[in-house]
């Protein structure tokens, strides 16, 4: 699986509120994309849930294709370069759908103040 790394950073904000306590404001970033607000965060969602979707559509066809070699290709290169392609799509499938759930929360987050 590809590196984490950088993909989800939160920063927050604390501000004093006399005799109520702390109030905390979250900034977030995903991607080195600063969401703004929720709207924003859930029009990330939906184009998180579409790259699902294409790559979900991908191993369905994966699945349903008749494995063919071309010229000299081993049946273990074969076998290789679909594991490839599987490997590759499982991998975006979980980034997508961390990525959404991490903006899930935010938005959660967001209508609790």
């Amino acid at each position: 699986m590809g590196s984490m790394k950088g993909f989800y950073e939160a920063k927050s904000k604390t501000n004093k509120i006399m005799g109520w306590g702390t109030g905390f404001k979250s900034d977030i970033y995903i991607s080195r994309v600063d969401v703004k607000n929720a709207e924003q965060a859930n029009e990330m969602r939906n184009e998180c849930q579409e790259v699902i979707e294409d790559y979900t559509k991908t191993l369905i066809g994966l699945a349903m294709a008749t494995p063919v070699r071309v010229g000299e290709e081993s049946i273990t290169d074969l076998v290789n370069s679909i594991k490839f392609e599987v490997s590759e799509c499982v991998e975006s499938i979980i980034e997508q759908a961390v990525k959404n759930y991490q903006l899930q929360l935010y938005v959660d987050s967001m209508s609790e103040q």
